[in-house]
C-alpha cells in the first residue's frame, strides 16, 4: 500500500493495525494536508451488516465537532474496502505519554494526568450533549499531539466491532479491561459507561496498574462486576480524600450512583489541582480582574410559545449560580433582560452592559421533554467559544443548569473551588411543580407593577403550600411585600408584619440566604424605624451576596436617606456595576441626587433613565419632584401629569401628592385642595399614605400638614422616614413642632417593634 493512491489521497506509511482495522497515515493530494485512512479488515468485507453499521457509524462520529475529537472527513470504498478519512494526530498515545511521565516528580507527574484527562473529559462531554457515547475508552484510543492537545479517536467503533470480534488476547489487554459491570452484563451503553472506563483510566494512569486484574478473561469479568479495587498508592496529589470519592464514584458498580454526567466529574477533577496556579484565559495572567459576562434571555421555542416564564426563569437561575462563583462578574437580570425580543447586534450588546461574554440560549419544552440549546460568544466580536445542546426530561431540569453552569466555567478555564462546587450543587427543592410556580412568580415580581407583585404573592403562596422548606419562595414573599408596604399598595403594619415574618421563615430554613436578609433591613428601615439593625442586616445581605444588585440599591437608599451621601454614592455605583440597564437602579441614582440637594445632576440622571424606557413611572416622578426643588413647578407638573395620566402602574397617589405640593408652591390653593380631595376620594376605597397627602400643606397649612403627619406616625407610614432627608420636609425643618416629631421618629417609644418568633404558619 505504501506510495499507493487510493482515490485523491497517497499512502505514506502504516501508522496501526489492530482488530478495529488498519490504519495509514496519507496525503490529501486535493487540499495538501495529512490525513489517516482506517480500512476496515478484509476478513469482515463480507458482512452486509457489518458494513452498513460501519457506514452509519462513520456518520454518526462526523456529527461531532471538537477541538478534543478527532476530525471525520468522509467515508469511502476502495476496490470493495471501506475505509474512514479522518484528521491525522502527530503524537503519541496516553499510554505512551504515561510512561515518559514517571520520569517526572509524583506530584508534578500526577496533575499533568489529570490535565490529561480534563481534555478527554471535555471531548466526551461534548460527545454525550449530542447524545453520541464513545463505548470504547481506554489510553490506545487517547493521542496528545505535540501542542499537548488531546484526541479521542475510534467515536463508535466499540459498537461497531463488539467484544466477540476480538481475539482473547486483546480482550484481556484491550477493551474487556475498561468495560462496566452493566456492559457486561449485557446492558445498552449509555453515558455513565464512559464514565465507568474513565474512572478506571484514572485509576491506571496515576496508580500504574489496572484497578481489576486477572490471569483470564473469565477472572477479569468477575473482578469488575463483584471487587472493589485497592486503594491507590499515597500520596499522589493533593486533596487525596477528595480523589477516592471521585474514583469510588466514578466506578460505583450501578450506573445510577454513579457521576451522571461528565460535568461535575470534571469539576471534581479540576479541584484536585486547585492548589496549583489558577490557569490563565487567553493568556491573562492569574491574577487577572474578575471576568465580566452576562445571561441574555432565553428564546421559547416550544410549540406553543406558552413557556416565556421558565425560559426567563433558567436563564435567571443561571445568573444566581454562575455569580457565586469566584473570578465572575455576572450582569444582574434587570440589564441583560432589556434586550428580550430585541434584534441587537451582540457585539452592541457587549458594550453596553461592558461585558467580555455572552451567554444566549433557547428552551424547547414538550410534554415531560426539555431540550437546552446554549452558545458563550466573545461580546467583541461575536465569535463562538463553546456551544452545546442539553437533552433529558423536566425532572433533569436542575441538573442540566448546573450542567451548563460548569460548562461556562470550564469554557472560561476558572478554577471551581470547593465552596463553589457546593454552591452550585446546592438544591433549595427538589419538587419540580414548586420550581414552576416560584419561576412563574419570579416573572410576574420581575415586572414591578401593583398587579404583578399581588399575582406573584400567589404563585410564592401554592409554592410554599407544596414545599413548605423551600426557602426561595419564602424570602421572595419578603421581597413583594416589602415593595407593597414602601409604595403603599397594602397599609403598612399588615404589609410589613408579614413580609418580615416570610423572611424570618426563609432564615430558619437557610441562614446565609441573603435576599432574606436584604427583607429583613427592609423592614427594620421603613417599619420598624430602627436604622442599627437596619444597618446590620443590610451588611450582613451584601456580605452573603455581594453578587446581588438588588442588595446594593436597597443598602444605598438606606445610606441616602441618613445622609450618608459617599457611602451612598459608592453602593449605587456597585449596583450600576452589577446591573447598568437597571431602569430601578439608575432611577434610584438619581433620587440619592435629590435627596443630597443635587437637584440638577438629579434631573440628567433621570433623563438618561427616561432614554432607556420613556414610560418608567419613578424616573418621570422624581425627574419631577427634582425639578419642583429648582423652583421649576411648572416643568414639575408636566412630569407628574403623564404618571398621573397612566393609574394602573401604582404611582398615582404618589403623583398626586407631589402635584398638589406643586400647586401649593405656586399659590394654587384651590388646585391643591381638588387634589387632596382626589387623594381623600381615593383613600376611601383603598390605603393611601397620609405622608403623601400631608405634602401638600407642608408651604401653605402647616397646622393641617402635621396633623395629617401625626396620623402617619401612628401608622408606621412607610414615606414617614424620608423625612431624614427629603427635600419635600424642607419648609419644615427648623420648626419646632418638626423637630419634636422628627424625634418620635428617630427615638420612636418602645424603640423597635417586637419582632415574632416566626413562623411557616401561614405567615401571608
Amino acid at each position: 500500500m505504501i506510495n499507493r493512491n487510493i482515490d485523491h489521497y497517497r499512502i505514506i506509511e502504516k501508522i496501526g493495525e489492530g482488530g478495529r482495522g488498519v490504519v495509514f497515515k496519507a496525503e490529501d493530494t486535493k487540499l495538501k494536508r495529512t490525513v489517516a485512512l482506517k480500512f476496515l479488515p478484509q476478513h469482515h468485507d463480507a458482512e452486509g451488516e457489518l458494513r452498513a453499521r460501519f457506514e452509519r457509524e462513520a456518520q454518526t462520529a462526523a456529527i461531532v465537532n471538537h477541538a478534543n475529537i478527532v476530525t471525520i472527513y468522509g467515508i469511502n470504498e476502495f476496490a470493495g474496502q471501506l475505509y474512514i478519512a479522518m484528521e491525522y494526530v502527530d503524537g503519541r498515545t496516553l499510554q505512551e505519554v504515561t510512561r515518559d511521565l514517571e520520569r517526572e516528580a509524583p506530584e508534578l507527574a500526577a496533575r499533568k494526568r489529570i490535565a490529561i484527562l480534563l481534555q478527554v473529559c471535555d471531548g466526551l462531554s461534548h460527545a454525550h450533549r449530542h447524545g453520541i457515547v464513545h463505548r470504547d475508552i481506554k489510553p490506545q484510543n487517547i493521542m496528545i499531539d505535540r501542542d499537548g492537545r488531546v484526541k479521542i479517536l475510534d467515536f463508535g467503533m466499540a459498537r461497531l466491532f463488539g467484544v466477540r470480534h476480538l481475539t482473547a488476547d486483546h480482550v484481556i489487554q484491550g477493551t474487556l479491561l475498561y468495560l462496566s459491570p452493566e456492559l457486561l452484563n449485557g446492558a445498552e451503553p449509555d453515558a455513565r459507561s464512559d464514565i465507568w472506563a474513565l474512572g478506571v483510566m484514572l485509576y491506571e494512569i496515576l496508580g500504574g496498574r489496572h484497578p481489576f486484574h486477572g490471569p483470564t478473561p473469565e477472572a477479569v469479568i468477575h473482578a469488575i462486576i463483584h471487587r472493589d479495587p485497592e486503594p491507590l498508592p499515597e500520596p499522589l496529589v493533593p486533596g487525596r480524600p477528595l480523589l477516592e470519592r471521585l474514583l469510588n464514584k466514578a466506578m460505583a458498580k450501578a450506573p445510577g450512583q454513579r457521576y451522571q454526567s461528565i460535568a461535575p466529574l470534571a469539576a471534581d477533577l479540576r479541584l484536585l489541582l486547585e492548589e496549583g496556579p489558577a490557569p490563565a484565559v487567553n493568556g491573562a495572567d492569574a491574577s487577572r480582574e474578575a471576568i465580566r459576562i452576562a445571561v441574555l434571555p432565553f428564546a421559547d421555542l416550544s410549540l406553543r410559545q406558552d413557556q416565556e416564564y421558565f425560559c426567563d426563569g433558567i436563564a435567571e437561575e443561571l445568573v444566581h449560580m454562575l455569580a457565586k462563583i469566584d473570578g465572575l462578574r455576572v450582569c444582574s437580570r434587570t440589564s441583560s433582560f432589556q434586550f428580550k425580543g430585541r434584534q441587537v447586534d451582540l457585539r452592541s450588546i457587549g458594550r453596553k452592559l461592558n461585558v467580555q461574554y455572552l451567554l444566549e440560549g433557547s428552551v424547547r419544552r414538550a410534554g415531560n421533554r426539555l431540550r437546552v440549546a446554549t452558545r458563550l460568544v466573545q461580546a467583541a466580536d461575536s465569535a463562538t467559544v463553546w456551544s452545546e445542546e442539553f437533552n433529558g426530561l423536566m425532572r433533569d431540569v436542575f441538573r442540566v443548569q448546573e450542567e451548563i453552569a460548569l460548562a461556562v466555567i470550564s469554557s472560561l478555564k476558572l478554577r471551581l473551588l470547593a465552596t463553589d462546587r457546593a454552591r452550585l450543587a446546592k438544591r433549595h427543592t427538589v419538587d419540580l411543580e414548586a420550581y414552576n410556580l416560584y419561576l412563574r412568580g419570579r416573572y410576574f415580581w420581575n415586572r414591578r407593577y401593583e398587579g404583578g407583585l399581588m399575582k406573584s404573592l400567589d404563585f410564592y403562596q401554592q409554592c410554599i403550600a407544596r414545599d413548605e422548606n423551600y426557602a426561595l419562595p419564602h424570602a421572595a414573599i419578603a421581597e413583594s411585600l416589602g415593595i407593597i408596604g414602601l409604595y403603599g399598595f397594602l397599609p403598612p403594619q399588615p404589609a410589613f408584619e408579614r413580609a418580615r415574618a416570610a423572611a424570618l421563615s426563609a432564615l430558619e430554613i437557610d441562614p446565609e440566604l441573603g435576599e432574606a436578609h436584604c427583607s429583613l433591613a427592609w423592614v427594620s428601615n421603613f417599619f420598624d424605624w430602627d436604622w442599627n439593625a437596619a444597618e446590620a442586616e443590610f451588611r450582613r445581605a451584601v456580605q452573603l451576596d455581594s453578587s446581588s444588585a438588588t442588595c446594593h440599591e436597597w443598602h444605598a437608599l438606606f445610606l441616602a436617606m441618613h445622609g450618608r451621601f459617599q457611602e451612598a454614592g459608592a453602593a449605587i455605583h456597585r449596583a450600576l456595576d452589577l446591573d447598568p440597564l437597571s431602569l430601578i437602579i439608575n432611577s434610584v441614582k438619581g433620587l440619592i441626587d435629590v435627596f443630597a440637594h443635587r437637584f440638577s445632576e438629579a434631573v440628567e440622571q433621570l433623563k438618561r433613565t427616561l432614554e432607556l424606557d420613556a414610560n418608567f413611572l419613578l424616573a418621570r416622578l422624581w425627574m419631577g419632584e427634582a425639578h419642583l426643588f429648582q423652583d421649576q413647578p411648572e416643568a414639575a407638573l408636566e412630569q407628574f401629569q403623564q404618571v398621573i395620566a397612566d393609574p394602573g402602574k401604582g404611582m398615582i397617589t404618589w403623583a398626586l401628592s407631589a402635584a398638589g405640593s406643586a400647586h401649593a408652591r405656586l399659590g394654587r390653593k384651590r388646585e391643591a385642595l381638588d387634589i387632596y380631595g382626589q387623594l381623600e376620594a381615593i383613600a376611601r376605597q383603598r390605603y393611601v399614605p397620609k405622608t403623601q397627602m400631608a405634602q401638600i400643606f407642608f408651604s401653605m397649612d402647616p397646622d393641617r400638614a402635621y396633623a395629617l403627619l401625626e396620623k402617619a406616625l401612628a401608622e408606621r407610614d412607610a414615606f414617614l422616614p424620608w423625612a431624614l432627608s427629603s427635600p419635600h420636609f424642607d419648609p419644615l425643618r427648623g420648626q419646632p413642632r418638626f423637630q419634636k416629631l422628627f424625634d418620635r421618629l428617630v427615638r420612636p417609644p418602645g424603640a423597635t417593634a417586637a419582632k415574632p418568633a416566626s413562623k411557616r404558619n401561614g405567615c401571608v
